[in-house]
């Protein structure tokens, strides 16, 4: 683990990973975005991770990345922006009532290591998925 990398790569888009999920299962890649929330306590988290193309979960396990990577991912504010490295893995399916159809493939990357690219401030102004209520005069001049 390494704080604030001078520069970033990626391998794949986090669209990528969904789109080509199958021909990337097990495969090693690069991700990096923006994270929107993480959940989990412990020895593992979820974290939710967005960038231009798409949003895809990525698993952490104190096993594979370490204590001190798996604390600093779960003290991380929400919109910091992370590079994780690790196996591409088809998510479980979800539960569904008998007749209804199955959803499609989803896909994780399970870490094996995490960079902090830029820490968000806290608390952010206006919160990315945060539900906003204005009056309708306000959204009419805006």
């Amino acid at each position: 683990m390494s704080h604030y990398v001078p520069t970033t790569y990626r391998t794949h888009t986090l669209g990528e990973i969904q789109s080509k999920g199958a021909e990337l299962v097990d495969s090693e890649v690069t991700v990096a975005g923006f994270m929107e929330a993480n959940r989990g306590k412990g020895a593992i988290c979820f974290v939710d991770l967005r960038d231009g193309t798409g949003k895809t979960q990525v698993f952490l396990k104190q096993d594979n990345i370490g204590e001190e990577a798996l604390d600093m991912v779960q003290r991380m504010t929400r919109e910091s922006t992370l590079q994780f490295t690790g196996t591409v893995s088809q998510k479980r399916p979800p539960k569904t009532k008998e007749g209804e159809p199955t959803p499609p493939p989803a896909y994780e990357v399970v870490a094996t290591s995490v960079n902090l690219i830029a820490r968000a401030q806290a608390p952010l102004p206006l919160g990315v998925t945060d539900t906003v209520h204005v009056a309708l005069d306000t959204r009419l001049d805006n």
